[in-house]
């Protein structure tokens, strides 16, 4: 019996390891927003410049995280963007 609870534990221990490595590989328009602090509708025009890193499934806009932060920085390392 001391086994299978031992085991129990090791598995749960296991899984939970799991879940806290999980990073998620894409973020929305709006986390993408937040991380930069601006508006959903100005990471909305941000979107559409040159080299977004994201993908647009009918209405729905994913965004590799990673790409994005590279992107992004790149984009503000040696110039001001202006948006219209």
């Amino acid at each position: 019996m001391k086994d299978n609870e031992d085991l129990m534990m090791q598995n749960c221990s296991s899984q939970k390891t799991l879940r806290n490595d999980f990073e998620k590989l894409t973020i929305s328009i709006e986390e993408a927003a937040k991380i930069i602090g601006v508006s959903k509708k100005t990471m909305l025009k941000l979107a559409k410049l040159e080299g977004f890193p994201a993908l647009q499934l009918k209405r729905k806009i994913i965004i590799n995280k990673e790409q994005f932060i590279k992107w992004f920085n790149n984009l503000t390392e040696n110039s001001l963007v202006k948006l219209n």
